[in-house]
Formats: C-alpha cells, structure tokens, sequence
C-alpha cells in the first residue's frame, strides 16, 4: 500500500493500526508515538518514547519525543537536559533548537533563547518559526523592539498567512509607536480566529493608544 511504502506521511488512523497489529515494532512504535503528539496525548506518546530508549537509548526521535513531552507537561528543566544531550550528539538539530528556544522562553531565560534562536535562523534562513522565536526573545527581553519587530517583520514574509504570532508581533510594534501597523495585525487575526480573546484585548489596547 502506499501507507507501507510511504510510512512517514501515514495518518493517525493508520499508525494506530499498525501499532495495535505489531505493537513491538520499533519503527511503528516511534510512528505512533509522533502521531499521539501531534493530537495532543503527550503523556502516552512519552512512556512509549521512555520504553523505547530503554532499548535504544540514542534514538533521536524518541528522544525528541521526550524533550517535547516534558515541556508539554511543564517540567522544563528535565526538557532542557533532554535538549542539551541532543544538541551534545548534534548541534545542528533544528527541532532540538527551536525546542530549547522554547524552553527557555517559558524560563525566562531571554539571553539563552536569544543564541539558541538566532543559532536556529543561521541555520535555516527560511524558517519562519526560527524568526518567531528570535522577535518574541527580543520582545521578552525588552532591550531591542526594533529587532523583535525586524525578526517577526521577516516570518510574516516567510509565512504571510499565519497569524499566530500576530499578537506578538503587534505588541513588539505598539512598544515604538507603530500603531496602524499592529491594528492590521490584530485585524488579520480576527478575521483568521474571530473569538480570540486576546486579539480582541489587544486591538482594544491599540486603538486607545492611536
């Protein structure tokens, strides 16, 4: 079948399938795993990434799945560690930086985020998620507006139709005085999500300081 030639683009219904018919498959294993992360189960995806790294204890993969699962779960110095081993075995691993600049966001560990960020866009220029990490380390940091603005400025160009990080790009523009261009931000994201309530706050905020 095309899932079994192809089984890194299988869904999740296949996974389950495969996992349920050979659960001690280690390939499927780790396939089934990602699936549970991707629809949230991040508690089941990560015992089932503990189990396989008992017996392969270098699988990035699974070790990913961990680092991700801890995060999820708020355990972040144990996703850090999990980050720092796989940035040890390989210190081009995008998924491993983009993971710690996370990580350390959420610490408010702003100068860490801010290397690991910038580390992520040297490597991979056209990642819009790398320059989203990079403006919303900036804009934490609350040191260079003009950088966070300049680096979410670049992952709108990147990816002009998302708009999940529109309320942070606005905010990082209200903090010089761009008014008009973060109401066409929030604007953009009513009309992707028109019950964001954060949007809506946001717009309200712009509109009073305009």
């Amino acid at each position: 079948s095309r899932a079994e030639s192809s089984p890194e683009t299988s869904g999740y219904a296949t996974r389950q399938a495969w996992f349920k018919a050979t659960p001690n498959d280690p390939k499927r294993r780790i396939l089934w795993a990602e699936a549970l992360m991707k629809n949230g189960r991040h508690v089941e995806a990560g015992m089932i990434a503990e189990d396989i790294l008992v017996k392969d204890k270098n699988n990035v993969r699974a070790c990913l799945i961990m680092a991700e699962a801890h995060r999820l779960q708020g355990e972040f110095a144990k996703s850090g560690l999990e980050y720092t081993e796989l940035f040890k075995r390989n210190p081009k691993l995008m998924s491993a930086l983009l993971g710690m600049g996370q990580v350390a966001l959420e610490k408010s560990l702003f100068p860490i985020a801010l290397k690991v960020y910038t580390d992520a866009t040297a490597l991979e220029p056209e990642n819009a998620t790398a320059w989203v990490g990079l403006g919303r380390a900036h804009y934490n940091q609350r040191l260079n507006f003009g950088a966070a603005v300049d680096a979410f400025a670049r992952a709108k160009k990147l990816a002009p139709k998302r708009t999940d990080f529109a309320i942070s790009y606005a905010n990082a523009l209200r903090a010089i005085f761009r008014w008009d261009e973060a109401e066409v931000l929030l604007n953009e994201r009513l009309a992707d999500i028109p019950d964001d309530p954060e949007a809506h706050f946001q717009l309200a905020t712009v509109l009073l300081d305009s």
